[in-house]
This record gives C-alpha cells, sequence and structure tokens, in this order.
C-alpha cells in the first residue's frame, strides 16, 4: 500500500520538499496509517507535521483515544494538540446536526493549528470506500457533477472553513486505497488503532450509507465502490471543463464597469444572458456565484439552482430565498444573489459643505470613504467658454452657485427627498426616480446623494437634477468632483 500511496501523492503534487503540514488524527486506523505514511516521507522530504486531535464530547472512552493519539506523537517527536467540546451541545445551540457541528468545530481547530505553526496543507485520512460513500450522499441529497466528483486529491481550505485562510489546501492521500488495504498495511507492521463505536450508529447519515447501502451495492457487484470512485474521478474531469466555461461566462458578464456589482456580498448579471447560454454552463455559472455569495456549498442543492433560474424568467421584483441566508431576485434586466439582511445606510455618516467657506478657485476635497474623495471647486462663469450642460461626465458635474443656496450636505438617501428631472421644473420622490432609471432595490437607500435640504442635486455617479443649470445669467459655477 506504501508505494501506491507515495505514488498517488507524486502523480498529484500533493506534497514538495518543506512542507509544513497539519495532520488530523482521530486514532482510529485511517488516521493512524495516514500519520505513518506521512512520517516516511518526514526525513527524505524535510516535511514539518503537526497533529491535531479532536475529542467531540460523544464517547466515554474519548480521553483513551486522545492518550493513544498522544503517545503515537511522542515515539515520533511530533507536536500534539489536543481540542476538546461538547458537540451535542455545540449542535443544539447553533441548531444544527451534530455531524454539521462536529466537522465545523474541527476546521476551525485545523485552521487555528496551521496558522500558529505556518502551515499551509491539512492532511485527513479519507480514503477510496469513503468517496465512494461521499457520491451516493450527494447524489441523494441533490446535487450536480461538482458533487458527484466527490473529494478531490487537493481543494482549497477555504469552503470548509469560516477562518478562510489563503493558499491553503487539503491534501488526501489515502484516497486512491480501500480501507481494507489500510487495515492489512497497519496489521503488517504490527500497529494497532483505536475502533470508533460510533462508526457503527446508524443514526448518522454516512454511516447508514456505509454499513447499509454501501454493503447492499459490493453484494451486487464486489468492485461497486471502486466504480463508484472511477466515476468520481471521470465526473471531477467533466465538472473542470464546465466550471471552466461557466467561469469565463461570469467573467465576461461582469467585466469592465459592472466590477462593482460583486460589492457588499453580491453579484449582479444579466438574466437573459443566463437564458441565451447552453443550460449546464447557467446551472454551473449560478451554482458559482451563489458559493461565492455565501461563503459555502455544501447546503446548496441542484434544486436550488434550478429554482434561481426558474426565477430569471419571472417579472422583476420577485425574490427567492436561499441556504446561509442568501437570497436571489430579479431587478429589471439583472439576477441579483444577495445577503438576505436588509442593507441599512450609514445614517450618521453625512458631510456638510458651507458653501461661503469654499475658497474660489481653490480644490477642496472631501473623503466620504477610504477609496472615494468627492471635490468642490468655485469658479468663475466665463460666457465665451461656457460648459455645455449636456456633456458632462458621469463623475462631473456643474451648478449655478447662486441658485443651491448656502448649505449642501452628502449623505444617503431619505424618504423626503426629490428630484426635478425635467427643463419645466417637474419633481419626482427621489426613490421613484431611481426605480424609473432602474437602480436595484437594494441598492437606492444606499447610494450617496448631494442635497440641498431634501432637494437631491445629483445622485452621485449617476444622475444630476435638471435645476440650477448654467445660464447666461450665472456668475458662479460649482463643478463637483467624484473621484473613485
Amino acid at each position: 500500500m506504501l508505494d501506491k500511496v507515495k505514488k498517488y501523492i507524486t502523480d498529484n503534487g500533493m506534497i514538495q520538499k518543506g512542507d509544513r503540514i497539519v495532520v488530523g488524527v482521530s486514532g482510529g486506523a485511517d488516521s493512524t496509517a495516514l500519520l505513518e505514511v506521512l512520517c516516511s516521507l518526514r526525513d527524505d522530504s524535510g516535511l514539518s507535521l503537526f497533529v491535531v486531535h479532536i475529542n467531540h464530547g460523544i464517547r466515554a472512552e474519548a480521553s483513551e483515544d486522545a492518550d493513544f493519539v498522544r503517545g503515537l506523537c511522542k515515539e515520533r517527536d511530533i507536536p500534539f494538540y489536543l481540542f476538546e467540546e461538547n458537540i451535542p451541545q455545540l449542535a443544539k445551540k447553533y441548531h444544527m446536526s451534530e455531524e454539521e457541528a462536529g466537522r465545523k468545530f474541527r476546521y476551525q481547530c485545523f485552521t487555528k493549528v496551521m496558522r500558529e505553526n505556518n502551515a499551509d496543507k491539512l492532511a485527513v485520512a479519507h480514503h477510496m470506500d469513503d468517496q465512494a460513500e461521499t457520491v451516493i450522499f450527494h447524489m441523494v441529497r441533490g446535487t450536480d457533477l461538482s458533487g458527484m466528483s466527490g473529494m478531490r486529491p487537493i481543494s482549497a481550505l477555504a469552503p470548509f472553513t469560516d477562518c478562510v485562510m489563503d493558499d491553503a489546501y487539503i491534501i488526501r492521500p489515502l484516497l486512491n486505497v480501500r480501507r481494507a488495504e489500510i487495515v492489512e498495511y497497519l496489521e503488517k507492521k504490527g500497529m494497532i488503532w483505536k475502533e470508533d463505536i460510533t462508526n457503527g450508529d446508524d443514526a448518522y447519515s454516512r454511516n447508514r450509507i456505509r454499513n447499509n447501502v454501501m454493503t447492499e451495492l459490493n453484494k451486487i457487484n464486489e468492485s461497486a465502490t471502486e466504480h463508484v470512485a472511477e466515476f468520481a474521478a471521470l465526473a471531477s474531469e467533466y465538472d473542470d471543463y464546465v466550471r471552466k466555461q461557466a467561469l469565463a461566462f461570469i467573467s465576461r458578464e461582469t467585466a469592465g464597469d459592472n466590477s462593482h456589482w460583486q460589492k457588499n456580498g453580491s453579484i449582479r448579471v444579466n438574466r437573459q444572458a443566463l437564458l441565451d447560454e447552453d443550460k449546464i454552463i447557467s446551472y454551473r455559472a449560478i451554482y458559482e456565484m451563489l458559493v461565492n455569495v455565501c461563503g459555502a456549498k455544501k447546503d446548496i442543492t441542484r434544486e436550488h439552482i434550478a429554482s434561481v433560474y426558474e426565477l430569471i424568467k419571472k417579472q422583476s421584483g420577485k425574490e427567492l430565498f436561499l441556504p446561509y441566508g442568501t437570497k436571489a431576485e430579479v431587478s429589471y434586466e439583472y439576477l441579483i444573489l444577495c445577503k438576505a439582511v436588509k442593507i441599512e445606510p450609514a445614517q450618521s455618516k453625512e458631510y456638510v459643505i458651507a458653501i461661503e467657506e469654499l475658497v474660489p478657485d481653490n480644490m477642496h476635497k472631501l473623503d466620504i470613504s477610504s477609496n472615494e474623495k468627492v471635490v468642490f471647486t468655485i469658479i468663475s462663469y466665463d460666457a465665451d467658454n461656457a460648459v455645455d450642460n449636456n456633456f458632462q461626465k458621469n463623475y462631473t458635474k456643474y451648478f449655478d452657485c447662486d441658485t443651491i443656496g448656502d448649505t449642501l450636505h452628502i449623505r444617503y438617501p431619505q424618504k423626503e427627498d426629490y428630484l426635478v428631472y425635467d427643463g419645466e421644473g417637474h419633481r419626482k420622490s427621489l426613490l421613484k426616480f431611481m426605480k424609473d432609471i432602474k437602480v436595484p432595490k437594494n441598492e437606492r437607500m444606499c447610494l450617496p446623494v448631494l442635497a440641498s435640504g431634501h432637494e437631491i442635486l445629483w445622485v452621485i455617479g449617476k444622475r444630476r437634477c435638471e435645476n440650477h443649470q448654467l445660464n447666461p445669467n450665472t456668475r458662479r459655477v460649482l463643478k463637483v468632483d467624484y473621484i473613485l
């Protein structure tokens, strides 16, 4: 088995010389074998290993398992980290299954030790039987090609933990071997391990698949586990291609001026473009965008993807609530994926500009955020070289300074705000105006405005009012620049 695993590690580029690797070791046969394999590579590859053991607070004999793993580490001169938590209580507190609570806690602990030791790889003991069980589990829950490809030899750590680490990876050196091979390997070396009696408890979904479903499938064909794992490997190749096409679609449809669509944890894409694309690419694009917004992928099923796809065919204003507090909505020609939490503007953030304090021909800069500035300049009006009101850039506007009042404000919209929208002085509620120019609903209260009282002179970066235009009677001009 050892040669087979070493070749798998090399073929998949899992380990390089000098790697610092955190290893999850429960004391069971799988993780004990994993630790032994990595120890066999340690000297030649100059590896630094750090073992993490988790006591989930479920079994009375868990402390014996911890002592066993501590002993393995002591014999091999490997740093040992023990974490203990009452997972059943944690699951109740956060209203999740014990499986999910345990998994979440484990990866938080792994990440903590990785950071402390400047390690960028986490080695876990998943093997071929685990792979087959995972594929079956995903299939009955509802999934797409991504789920059917199961676990990868190497995968990014980020989707598995809230404690995101850039350029950190999970490696699975045992993924190409059966559990029976692992047991045989340990027995030949005369090594012992600790059996987890909860593996026989069918209260857990994965145990039922392992103990019942896979047992029956292997009765039908003794190579069933290998065939499911082979299917997963083939599915991963197809999945990689579809994902590549979907990411190209997302990049194309959210390029250039649309880069701001991904602010505040949201993504906006033209829904007709999704309908025009091949359905398999559109489905995958929706999935990838959802994962981006959700920050996780475990509970995103094909049913959710199909529901979003049907949503884009509906009238503007329709919405759909999804896992991880995420929402999909259609707004005019766009599909918007965002957090369902209502975005409240920073009402306290208001800037006051006193016109009389502005020195003519001097620029007065105002930082309204870490990357946004508004610059005010008063200039004399030159009738022979007048500014064309109809040829102003989106981020520069000119106003007749003597008609706008003494005090201006930069703030967020208020319900009483209005905007003069034509040369005859007709006014419209600002929120109604934003709706008319197709500003998405979730953005309307979050755009900065330049206001005089409740009269809106400029929805900054978008439309200005039709009032206070320059004319032959203008003497002073207020120039306002918005700089990103």
